[in-house]
């Protein structure tokens, strides 16, 4: 499986492609090096034609523009013949349209309204003198798939 993050060192990309790739813990499947792509579709389409030409089965990006990359790149290898699956990670129009097409199978999308609402809640508690828990507010993430797409927005 072909790994395609943004940046190396970037906590929220290591933390996601670690997470996803323990979901393969105790599986057949072996996941191929981490290639960077500094967020840029392009570099990420590049990067994820050579894992194709590797023969990896699917491909996981990691941010928004390592996801677009991966899926344009799925979408030309599927075109020719391929059978590579797509997931990746970050809510776009471009990744949604992936979706609808076909060329990706999933993504996760955060949820910036929770995170909006809880850090409203946050400031005005605050504000008004309170004390802040010290435990993290988890705000959740959502499932895109061809059911739920056109549920989803920006």
């Amino acid at each position: 499986i072909g790994l395609i993050s943004a940046q190396a060192g970037v906590q929220s990309c290591i933390d996601r492609v670690d997470g996803f790739k323990s979901a393969f813990d105790g599986t057949s499947f072996t996941m191929g090096e981490v290639q960077y792509s500094d967020g840029d579709a392009v570099k990420a389409q590049e990067l994820t034609n050579a894992v194709i030409q590797d023969g990896v089965i699917a491909v996981y990006g990691a941010n928004d523009g390592a996801t677009n990359g991966a899926a344009n790149a799925v979408k030309e290898a599927n075109s020719n013949g391929a059978n590579i699956i797509c997931v990746g990670f970050d809510n776009s129009s471009s990744n949604r349209a992936h979706v609808r097409d076909g060329e990706m199978l999933a993504f996760m999308a955060q949820n910036p309204n929770v995170m909006g609402e809880k850090s409203i809640e946050a400031a005005v508690a605050l504000m008004n003198g309170e004390a802040l828990s010290e435990s993290n507010e988890d705000t959740g993430v959502s499932d895109v798939t061809k059911d739920n797409v056109d549920q989803i927005e920006d």
